[in-house]
């Protein structure tokens, strides 16, 4: 009997050479010829036949890997697994997987199992979505500003008066735009959804990480020690 399993897993990860040797290794072992298929930021679609050949790809910062896909495929196309790593917020690791009911089960939980091993501390934050967070807060702020405002049954702006309370909101606004902009480049830098820490992207995964705890971090615990402070 066939079967087959199709799951998304959405969180963010770090993916490491020995991750990827890891999953090489099972599905070469219970499904058959494995190829790894990256797509980088040169918009060039690289394909490697063997470990040892994608072990010296450089990922270099004009090449990182955007997209990652293991692909195993048996000689007679009874077996298949395609686990793929993109950087969609919304689907970030893919496992498909159709063998004999004994051979899905047991490779969906081994692979699984490295997966889960490569979500990062920071996944949480990885995955806000700060446009509605934002505007929520925006829609707060405008609210309580209307009701600092005068009615109009017991009084009628002036022109300088509605002019002045037309720029605060307009001001409000694109402070949060520009809140929004800057928390969006902050996020997507230094807490993205997909890390691909092979070759030179380790050495860049490794500086994010000091930057991370030793900048980020530690301004916001300082901030928040000295909001209890007062």
């Amino acid at each position: 009997m066939k079967a087959n399993v199709n799951k998304d897993r959405n969180h963010a990860y770090v993916l490491k050479i020995e991750n990827i040797k890891a999953i090489w290794s099972l599905l070469q072992e219970r499904i058959g010829k494995t190829t790894i298929i990256v797509k980088c930021k040169d918009d060039i679609e690289r394909e490697f036949d063997d470990l040892k050949t994608f072990q010296i790809f450089e990922n270099s910062k004009n090449k990182a890997i955007k997209h990652l896909i293991i692909r195993s495929i048996c000689i007679d196309s009874s077996k298949f697994a395609n686990i793929e790593f993109s950087d969609s917020l919304w689907r970030t690791v893919n496992i498909h997987i159709e063998a004999s009911e004994n051979v899905v089960r047991r490779l969906n939980d081994d692979i699984n199992d490295i997966i889960d091993g490569i979500k990062p501390w920071y996944s949480k934050v990885a995955k806000i979505d700060f446009i509605p967070v934002l505007l929520g807060i925006l829609a707060i702020l405008l609210m309580s500003y209307g009701k600092t405002l005068p009615e109009t049954s017991k009084s009628i702006l002036t022109f300088q008066e509605a002019f002045f309370s037309f720029s605060i909101v307009i001001i409000f606004f694109l402070l949060i735009i520009f809140i929004i902009y800057l928390i969006n480049i902050l996020k997507k830098r230094y807490f993205p959804v997909a890390y691909f820490a092979i070759g030179q992207g380790l050495n860049r995964f490794d500086l994010d990480e000091k930057v991370r705890w030793g900048v980020i971090v530690a301004f916001i615990v300082s901030v928040s020690a000295s909001i209890v402070l007062l």
